[in-house]
């Protein structure tokens, strides 16, 4: 989606030309990335952007384990969920709530993880060179927005489960649900078996 044209004036070599409209980028908004500061802003605002739904994910896991440890008896169980990391929160879903779930869903929720970890501990500092260069900036554009995609679509799949575990428990779902079927997981809750 980045092109780079020649300039028609001798004194600049080349500019880049983003067409990112299909995206809901305003021409006001493509035109700051000419720049190298408007291209560092916009690199500082996705970075932003993607670390919010980053936290977003980790806080939607842990209120759906959260719910789910209320459902349960089990003292094995740790008090102070909010103070584990994504990690651990997968690990918990996994392993005392999860007995069954469709095996592209624990995949992509781990890969978002990685995705949210490399973010918050790794990103620039393994991005450094990238950020000196236009090609660069723009490349780091991109990967933010594709991190930032998939870690809205994990905690959407986090909130979407939530949401059906409640309305299974009001009893507005069973088995057969109503619209389309996004994964089946079966849970373990108090040796009661609940599919959602």
């Amino acid at each position: 989606m980045v092109k780079k044209r020649s300039n028609r004036s001798k004194k600049t070599s080349k500019r880049t030309e983003v067409s990112f409209e299909e995206l809901g980028y305003s021409s006001e908004s493509l035109k700051m990335l000419e720049s190298v500061e408007g291209q560092l802003n916009a690199v500082f605002a996705c970075y932003g952007s993607a670390a919010q739904h980053g936290q977003l994910m980790e806080n939607a896991l842990a209120k759906l384990v959260t719910k789910l440890k209320r459902m349960t008896i089990s003292e094995a169980l740790p008090r102070d969920i909010d103070k584990k990391t994504t990690g651990q929160l997968l690990n918990l879903f996994r392993t005392k709530f999860v007995e069954e779930i469709d095996e592209w869903v624990p995949d992509f929720l781990d890969s978002a993880r990685k995705k949210r970890n490399f973010l918050v501990h790794e990103y620039f500092l393994k991005r450094n060179d990238s950020m000196g260069v236009e090609a660069g900036r723009i490349a780091m554009l991109r990967e933010l927005l594709d991190i930032e995609s998939d870690l809205l679509k994990a905690a959407g799949l986090v909130n979407g489960l939530s949401v059906a575990i409640e309305e299974t428990i009001q009893g507005k779902r069973d088995e057969r649900g109503h619209g389309e079927t996004v994964f089946s997981v079966k849970l373990k809750i108090d040796g009661c078996e609940q599919r959602n």
